[in-house]
């Protein structure tokens, strides 16, 4: 039989360490797993959604159907897009707040 011998602290904080390690990776897993399933449903609802907004588009009669796709596409033409629909906006707010003619009545 072993005897029974005291314990040094340096034994005791060797295993209180590897207690702690095992506890910290058993916790970092589950927080990578659970972020991985959270993106997962994240990107699921976003092509979701995504499928829906393309659904509207093309059953309106008079929408650019040449968007569509975009975010599809890489960031470079992501990118030429969004400074092509800046630019309309733009030219229809001008053209919203510019002071408008009255037509004069000939009398």
């Amino acid at each position: 039989m072993k005897a029974n011998r005291p314990q040094s602290s340096f034994t005791r904080f060797a295993k209180w360490t590897a207690r702690v390690a095992g506890i910290n990776t058993g916790t970092t897993i589950v927080t990578f797993l659970t972020v991985f399933l959270i993106q997962n449903t994240q990107n699921r609802e976003a092509e979701a959604r995504q499928l829906k907004l393309d659904e509207l588009i093309r059953a309106i009669g008079n929408a650019q159907n040449a968007l569509l796709d975009v975010a599809r596409e890489g960031y470079q033409k992501l990118a030429s897009a969004a400074r092509i629909e800046e630019r309309r906006r733009k030219r229809k707010v001008r053209a919203a707040s510019a002071p408008r003619k009255q037509k004069q009545k000939n009398c």
